[in-house]
């Protein structure tokens, strides 16, 4: 999240950063995808929380997303119109990775990432 987005949000975002060494293109594609996801929550969801994860597991990074607001109808879902919900899936897919969108239990919306780290195989 950048400064202008924390402030529009009315947050401080606590942010930990741990040293990769994931190809640029892959690092790339998961800042882009969070970045979307983030840029989703602040236009649409009336949020006041976010939760992010994010981890290497069995050669992929995963990327989970989840705010606590309005939730995203199975009609937004499908609307191929949606070019944040497009870019994130594009990006994703260019890595052979998948991007799932759902509503989150009790309301809000998950956005989860799965992107190969590009070492040795790696199919979604």
């Amino acid at each position: 999240m950048t400064h202008v987005e924390a402030g529009r949000a009315g947050r401080r975002p606590d942010i930990l950063l741990l040293e990769t060494n994931f190809r640029r293109d892959v690092a790339t594609t998961v800042f882009r995808i969070f970045q979307g996801a983030l840029t989703n929550v602040i236009r649409h969801a009336g949020a006041t929380c976010v939760d992010v994860s994010l981890e290497e597991r069995n050669r992929r990074i995963v990327l989970v997303v989840t705010d606590n607001g309005r939730g995203i109808t199975p009609e937004q879902m499908r609307d191929g119109r949606s070019l944040g919900i497009t870019g994130m899936r594009e990006r994703a897919y260019a890595l052979r990775g998948r991007v799932r969108i759902c509503r989150a239990p009790g309301g809000g919306t998950t956005v989860i990432a799965h992107i190969p780290t590009g070492s040795q195989g790696g199919d979604p």
